[in-house]
């Protein structure tokens, strides 16, 4: 038998929320780590300005940057940079000679690794878009299931009182019952009884005053 099995079942409860929080918490980072890495390489491949600025905000608000950038990429400002042939660096379009290697063979920046930085972007956008998925279908299981638990846990101490009032009102009987040997000192309705029956009833009592 495991620990886990020995727990309580509102104990089991808990534990499957508080590990679904974390696993629900790495996921949702991760989904902002994908969204950025996405958002970064479509733009490097499309060779927009603000590539870095569309990155950050990619990472700490996915799903609005995301759709922003959806719809202003095709009209987003441009950089063309050349790229050396030789050593490979960015230059501006002023340049006429690669200040590194004197090369003076460029291309055009929209044409290198185009197509590489397309396809990772491409994994990337879908891998976020299944764990977000993942993500929502946890959060909605722990809602329900926070649900379901709080609605048995107050059934459950509502019956806990039951029982308890129930239990106190018969142990209060029994100690009346059993008053003699359980209660020194005190008087139930048998001692009361049993002190009329041999002093008289109090009806028959009259006033040392009343003529």
């Amino acid at each position: 038998m495991t620990f886990f099995s020995r727990l309580s079942g509102g104990n089991q409860e808990l534990i499957k929320l508080a590990i679904l929080v974390l696993l629900s918490s790495f996921l949702s980072i991760l989904v902002c780590v994908l969204t950025s890495v996405a958002i970064s390489e479509d733009s490097k491949a499309r060779g927009i300005k603000n590539r870095i600025t569309f990155a950050v905000l990619g990472f700490f608000f996915p799903i609005p940057t995301a759709i922003v950038y959806l719809i202003v990429r095709k009209n987003a400002k441009k950089i063309q940079p050349k790229i050396c042939n030789c050593c490979g660096i960015s230059l501006d379009n002023s340049f006429a000679v690669c200040p590194q290697c004197g090369s003076t063979q460029f291309t055009d920046y929209l044409i290198v690794d185009n197509e590489k930085h397309h396809k990772v972007a491409k994994t990337t956008a879908i891998s976020a878009a299944v764990l977000y998925v993942i993500v929502l279908t946890i959060g909605l299981y722990m809602q329900f299931s926070g649900m379901f638990y709080t609605t048995n846990f107050a059934r459950d101490k509502n019956n806990y009182n039951y029982d308890n009032g129930y239990q106190y009102g018969f142990n209060n009987d029994d100690r009346d019952d059993d008053d003699d040997d359980d209660n020194d000192g005190a008087f139930d309705q048998d001692d009361l009884d049993d002190y009329f029956n041999q002093f008289g009833d109090d009806q028959d009592y009259s006033e040392p005053f009343d003529d």
